[in-house]
């Protein structure tokens, strides 16, 4: 089994691409960083695990975490408890 069979894959949408292009302008991010972080909030998802991205930034619902950031995230680790 690979991980594409065990989650879902998130298409790209226009709407997240305008998203993400604000993202770039308002947040100075990479866009490619940005465009997976549009296209994460646009299908719910509530946590974004990345080491490259701005730690803690919260965005329309979604959180970025980075995994190797001590202290942990107690959003992380209430996902790895389960």
């Amino acid at each position: 089994m690979t991980w594409a069979d065990t989650f879902e894959i998130a298409d790209s949408s226009w709407t997240a691409f305008q998203a993400g292009i604000d993202l770039v302008v308002d947040h100075q991010f990479q866009i490619w960083d940005a465009l997976i972080l549009a296209v994460a909030a646009e299908h719910h998802c509530r946590l974004l695990i990345s080491e490259d991205m701005q730690d803690g930034f919260t965005w329309r619902g979604i959180t970025i975490v980075n995994p190797f950031s001590k202290p942990s995230s107690p959003l992380l680790e209430n996902i790895l408890q389960t």
